[in-house]
């Protein structure tokens, strides 16, 4: 019989084999099992009869909001998702949802999703990188230790590139930017600074783009960024009442 349990603290490491930690598809979700503050995570993991791991759900507190906890499921059947849903969330919890966009009709059954977005994953091909320098980027340290790369002109335009997460092997990176820093290629340039630093510390730059990206596509690729492939769906969510 199916069973759902809680991972206790030290046993993370049972998920390992679930994923492919070279793939970029899977670092988000495989850094928010694996190596999220443990003391900010709940993890909950559907069995098999066999006993084996053959899904889970990540509830995590991030820096993304406050007050919604990130949600990211790890399934390959409806029922497995139902089943973490039900066991994860209360009824009408607010979140914010992470998960493959072929998994969305799954997840509309038991949620109600709002505000959402497609995104596609891209990460940057090292050999392939073209970095914009610009004197006017500088370092600093966000609020939460990781690195961050500003532009603050003098005619008040900004732009910014900084980190949502790093893990061992990748990092996930944003991009903030105003129109005329955007018609000025600033974002270009703190994004450049940003993989830079990521690349000389072995850690592989990613970032999801969407048509509200502060960056276009093409400087993405001018860059040095290419598709993986992978595409998903970030946006709110609550659990229904009945599902």
């Amino acid at each position: 019989m199916n069973q759902v349990k809680l991972v206790e603290r030290g046993e993370r490491d049972q998920l390992i084999s679930l994923f492919n930690l070279r793939a970029a598809s899977d670092a988000m979700l495989a850094y928010y099992a694996l190596e999220h503050p443990i003391q900010r995570v709940k993890i909950f993991v559907n069995y098999s009869e066999s006993g084996h791991p053959s899904g889970f759900i990540v509830v995590a507190q991030t820096g993304l909001d406050l007050f919604r906890p990130l949600v990211l499921p790890y399934v390959t059947a409806e029922e497995t998702l139902g089943r973490l849903l039900r066991e994860a969330l209360n009824p009408s919890q607010p979140i914010l949802l992470f998960l493959p966009l072929e998994q969305r009709g799954w997840a509309e059954k038991y949620l109600e999703i709002s505000l959402s977005a497609v995104s596609e994953l891209l990460r940057l091909e090292a050999n392939s990188f073209n970095p914009l320098l610009n004197v006017l980027v500088m370092p600093k340290k966000a609020a939460d230790g990781l690195m961050r790369f500003d532009i603050n002109a003098q005619s008040g335009a900004h732009a910014a590139a900084g980190i949502n997460w790093q893990g061992k092997s990748f990092a996930e990176v944003y991009v903030e930017t105003d129109h005329e820093s955007a018609r000025r290629k600033f974002a270009d340039s703190v994004l450049s600074a940003l993989c830079s630093y990521l690349l000389e510390r072995k850690l592989l730059p990613l970032i999801r783009y969407d048509e509200s990206a502060a960056i276009k596509y093409d400087a993405l690729h001018e860059i040095g960024f290419i598709s993986t492939g992978s595409r998903f769906l970030f946006g709110q969510a609550k659990r229904k009442e009945v599902a």
